[in-house]
């Protein structure tokens, strides 16, 4: 993938420009308005700047061949073994980066492709013996039971191999995305499920080829995550939309509600005001009072629920007015059900729940369900720049049950660390963990230059 920055004094110069070099299928990553000289780009001549990138997306599988029964038996007797076969080009990425952490997926195969170890059973001893108990008839029960728990456990035993040669024997595919999955730091759960429904749905066939695997998972994990954007969700409604900002503490959420009020591809030109609620630290009032200044933004502080109503109606001439609550821990029920009357009483149109990409998965987990009682209607996911992975996403989207994300942040800077959530940019971060870090070495850095 190349990714590279563009500028025109319009958008409609700056994409010719993108076509020009890139060509016509490049994907557009952002786009966003320059001021030559202010503070906070504030005042000045302004150009637009798009940042693009070629596309890394595989081109539709055509439909196989249909073979012969026997012909496909004599092409897989003679295929050689999955450790000697030659990445291609689409998956060069993952094998030079298992060698290079000395986590290349080792083969489980049997001496023969395609036949499975055999599974030695405990003896039971000859035929007959069972029946024919010598001595003591409770001490040939109690050996019986013995032997028949024996057997079970061998039956248990047999049945987990199984399950463990489904992901990881069926092709060599399978075993290396999900070496990939894992090691970026996808649950084992969501990844057997993932690659048992691939295994089912595609054809033996299909299964071989590397490049069609990696599309399907490309096209399954962006499924799975529902984004959306705050502009367009808040399109229809009558003025001023309401959006309150609300999250534990310290997942950045004052200084991501700065971002989305002064970067131009959050709100556009759309007039934007600022309330805060956060009163229980005196420096998140400040922050933000700096930004509002800079930014010439308007900017209000309430200190009890019941002004809120008034505080906002003081703004009916706004587009937007964003809320900015205090953080509360998840478990402190007390804390937690007055920030819920704050949020009552504002009102809002929208509510986003900031999460932080640096968090365990089990305290996400619990933070996305008990901040389920202030009906948060979106997600944002901040510090993006602070993880060396991001296959927890994907556990994570399916803690927040189809709630739409809207914007991921990348860094510290005002307006710029600040990204539209787009579905096929997740699942390119979740299904390979060196597409992530060169992103987040490169292209995070590119966006807030």
């Amino acid at each position: 993938m190349l990714i590279k920055k563009f500028t025109g004094y319009t958008m409609n110069e700056a994409l010719a420009q993108v076509k020009a070099e890139l060509g016509e299928d490049a994907v557009i990553l952002q786009s966003r308005k320059l001021d030559k000289g202010g503070l906070l780009s504030i005042g000045g001549k302004s150009q637009v700047e798009v940042t693009a990138a070629t596309p890394d997306r595989h081109p539709a599988p055509t439909t196989p061949e249909i073979t012969p029964r026997k012909e496909r038996q004599e092409k897989r007797s003679s295929r050689p073994r999955p450790d000697t076969l030659a990445p291609p080009p689409a998956l060069l990425g993952i094998r030079e980066y298992a060698q290079q952490t000395g986590s290349e997926p080792s083969s489980t195969f049997a001496a023969e492709p395609g036949r499975p170890r055999p599974v030695v059973m405990p003896k039971l001893g000859r035929p007959g013996s069972l029946s024919k108990p010598h001595g003591n008839d409770s001490d040939s029960f109690q050996d019986l039971r013995s032997e028949i728990e024996i057997l079970k456990g061998s039956i248990r035993e047999l049945s987990e191999k199984l399950a463990q040669q489904d992901m990881t024997e069926i092709g060599d595919g399978l075993g290396v995305f999900r070496e990939s999955l894992l090691g970026n730091g996808c649950g084992s759960e969501i990844v057997s499920t993932i690659l048992a429904s691939m295994s089912k749905e595609l054809k033996p066939s299909e299964l071989e080829d590397l490049e069609l695997l990696e599309s399907w998972l490309h096209e399954d994990i962006a499924s799975r995550f529902p984004t959306a954007s705050l502009n367009e969700l808040l399109a229809e409604s009558n003025k001023p939309s309401v959006v309150a900002v609300v999250g534990p503490t310290g997942v950045g959420k004052t200084t991501s509600l700065a971002k989305m009020a002064t970067n131009f591809d959050v709100f556009g030109r759309r007039k934007v005001a600022l309330i805060s609620t956060d009163t229980y630290r005196v420096a998140a009032v400040e922050q933000l009072r700096t930004f509002a200044s800079i930014a010439g933004l308007p900017m209000d502080v309430v200190y009890r629920a019941e002004e809120l109503p008034s505080a906002i109606e003081r703004y009916r001439d706004y587009d937007i007015v964003l809320l900015d609550t205090a953080g509360r821990s998840q478990n402190d029920e007390e804390a937690l059900s007055e920030l819920a009357e704050f949020v009552e009483m504002a009102n809002p149109t929208r509510t986003v729940l900031t999460l932080s990409a640096n968090t365990r998965l089990d305290d996400q987990r619990e933070v996305i369900q008990k901040y389920r009682k202030l009906k948060y209607t979106d997600i944002m996911l901040t510090k993006l720049d602070e993880v060396s992975s991001a296959g927890h996403m994907l556990d994570m989207v399916a803690a927040t049950m189809r709630t739409p994300w809207t914007y991921l942040t990348t860094g510290q800077a005002v307006p710029d660390d600040i990204i539209q959530a787009d579905a096929y940019l997740l699942a390119a971060m979740v299904v390979r963990k060196e597409y992530f870090l060169h992103l987040r070495a490169q292209a995070f850095t590119m966006m807030s230059d």
